[in-house]
C-alpha cells in the first residue's frame, strides 16, 4: 500500500475594500438590557462569516479601530458588494449578518435615503 502522498500549499488573498461607515450600530457581549436598543447588537446573535477573514496588519488594526471609534460604530459597509457588511473580530477583518442591520438597510432603501446621522437619529426615534 502507497502512503498518502501531502500536498502543502500557501494561498495568498488581496482584496480592496472601499468601506464607509454604516449607520451607528455596536456590539454588546453580555445580552443585557443594552442589547435591546436599536443600534445595539448581542455579540452571540452575529451571523460572522469566518470563510471571509481577512488578516489585518497591526498598522491596519489601529487604523480601523481609530476611524470606529470616530463614527461610533462597529460596522462598515462596501456598497460595491451589495449587502455586505465588515466588522473587526480577533482574526481580522470580516463579513457578518444581523438582522438589525438588514432592517436599516431595507428602511433606507424603501425611504430613498442615505446613511447619515441625520437618518440615524430619525430611524432611532421611529424604532423602526
Amino acid at each position: 500500500m502507497k502512503p498518502k502522498e501531502l500536498l502543502e500549499l500557501t494561498l495568498i488573498k488581496t482584496v480592496n475594500y472601499k468601506l464607509k461607515p454604516f449607520g451607528r450600530f455596536l456590539f454588546d457581549w453580555n445580552n443585557g438590557k443594552r442589547a435591546k436598543r436599536i443600534n445595539v447588537m448581542y455579540i452571540g446573535e452575529i451571523d460572522t462569516l469566518h470563510d471571509t477573514t481577512m488578516p489585518l496588519t497591526d498598522e491596519q488594526d489601529k487604523m480601523v479601530v481609530k476611524l470606529m471609534l470616530k463614527h461610533k460604530t462597529d460596522v462598515y459597509i462596501d456598497d460595491r458588494f451589495g449587502n455586505r457588511y465588515y466588522t473587526r473580530i480577533s482574526g481580522g477583518w470580516t463579513e457578518i449578518g444581523h438582522k438589525k442591520l438588514f432592517n436599516y438597510k431595507a428602511y433606507l432603501l424603501n425611504n430613498k435615503l442615505e446613511d447619515s446621522d441625520d437618518t440615524w437619529k430619525n430611524y432611532i426615534e421611529n424604532n423602526i
